[in-house]
């Protein structure tokens, strides 16, 4: 399960679910900032498990340990791994990612899969895919990155005109902020709470008439978890943050101008 205020994977519930089988923790940044990797590397420790990050939604947010050492987004665990499609905080041109990792050994397996599993030129050692960064997503990412803070700081500007806006509303709740870790807005993502007596599905379409009215396109995020897709298996435990979260989100997207700025609500019911 998650935590209900910031979204991202609760350690408590990553105890809960490690059997022999487990081999790896996967910990997803959701939204633009760390999960909680102080705990979730202890885990890790405890367990002899691998950590492997999405830190798509996330780059360039800063996790700070009770220690003081300060890290990266993806670059706290084994491996990290972020996108670059172009609705990212740093987008390319089209499709591209990038994954991270100080391990020589895996380093090396990582890049013999993307290259069809090769080391040596028409040698495959392993089952690989074509998966290599074109030139063009490149040479565009070459050109965005020095960039990447300046990104970041529009954001949080754009996020704290929206906390100034938004903090007080008695039907808005504002994102929560992790204290160990900075928060870079891949989306800026509100719940409405519903008027007593007022059924929350119905509120919250009847606030998306009005910014439809308003020309303003709303959209939701996250609508269904994995498990209640046909594709996966149901959940071995109750996740009941997640199954609340899950189609109570209105993700908004932080950019420097905010005439630009795309409000998508939806809600969750609140006693």
């Amino acid at each position: 399960d998650v935590d209900f205020e910031t979204f991202n994977i609760d350690p408590a519930a990553i105890r809960k679910a490690i059997t022999p089988k487990t081999k790896a923790i996967v910990p997803v940044h959701l939204f633009g900032q760390c999960a909680n990797m102080e705990e979730i590397m202890a885990i890790a420790r405890e367990h002899q498990l691998y950590v492997i990050e999405d830190a798509c939604q996330a780059i360039d947010s800063t996790y700070t340990f009770t220690n003081g050492e300060v890290r990266k987004a993806g670059c706290i665990g084994d491996i990290g791994c972020t996108s670059f499609f172009p609705s990212k905080n740093l987008g390319c041109y089209g499709d591209g990612g990038a994954i991270f990792t100080n391990n020589d050994a895996l380093a090396s397996q990582m890049r013999a899969i993307a290259n069809h599993g090769m080391v040596v030129r028409y040698h495959h050692d392993m089952v690989g895919v074509n998966s290599r960064l074109d030139s063009i997503q490149a040479a565009v990412l070459r050109a965005k990155l020095p960039h990447l803070s300046e990104y970041t700081a529009a954001r949080q500007a754009a996020a704290a005109a929206y906390d100034r806006a938004f903090a007080h509303h008695p039907r808005l709740l504002i994102p929560a902020r992790d204290s160990q870790s900075t928060h870079v807005f891949h989306q800026y993502t509100l719940r409405l709470v519903a008027p007593d007596g007022i059924d929350a599905a119905t509120y919250r379409d009847s606030i998306r008439e009005q910014l439809i009215s308003r020309g303003i396109t709303p959209c939701r995020s996250i609508c269904r978890m994995l498990i209640s897709t046909s594709v996966m298996p149901p959940a071995r435990s109750p996740m009941p943050n997640a199954s609340q979260i899950a189609c109570s989100q209105s993700p908004c997207t932080p950019a420097s101008n905010r005439s630009k700025l795309i409000l998508s609500p939806a809600t969750c019911s609140k006693s």
